[in-house]
């Protein structure tokens, strides 16, 4: 199964709809750490989604 991401995640994260994960992009500039934290929380539960649908 692949994980559905939202429409705007794809655009806001740079996500690969083929595969759903988040390519960090060095676009994201240095002065938004927001964006930056909210990119790495934002991995972290697609990462677990991942290896949650693995393990199933």
């Amino acid at each position: 199964t692949t994980p559905v991401v939202p429409e705007a995640a794809t655009k806001e994260f740079k996500i690969s709809k083929e595969t759903g994960i988040p390519k960090v992009s060095d676009e994201i500039p240095k002065g938004k750490k927001s964006k930056r934290k909210q990119l790495k929380i934002f991995q972290k539960i697609i990462h677990e989604e991942l290896v949650r649908e693995l393990r199933v």
